[in-house]
């Protein structure tokens, strides 16, 4: 079993899409909500709400450790890469039109 060190319970509830869970696709996005501190795991590919899953965090650290490189990042901020292994790239992030 992978290292988990974000501060958050391992089951904590995050929001993935189905590109990751079902197909397989790498998370090239990771988004830390300012408002209420969720956590978003995403391909980075175009995305709907019908595409949405729920998962436990430490089941996509399980599946790429390398997200365990993002666990001090601050709510409201964050981070793209090209690739799995890559570098991160962190930004503070725009909020959505519903924020």
């Amino acid at each position: 079993m992978a290292e988990f060190l974000f501060d958050e319970q391992p089951h904590t509830a995050s929001f993935t899409c189905v590109h990751v869970v079902h197909d397989g696709a790498p998370v090239l996005l990771v988004a830390h909500d300012e408002d209420d501190g969720a956590w978003q795991f995403l391909c980075g590919g175009q995305n709907t709400l019908d595409d949405a899953v729920v998962v436990g965090m430490c089941h996509l650290v399980q599946a790429d450790p390398t997200l365990n490189e993002l666990h001090e990042m601050a709510q409201g901020w964050m981070a793209e890469r090209d690739e799995v292994g890559g570098p991160w790239t962190l930004s503070p992030r725009e909020p959505d039109d519903d924020d």
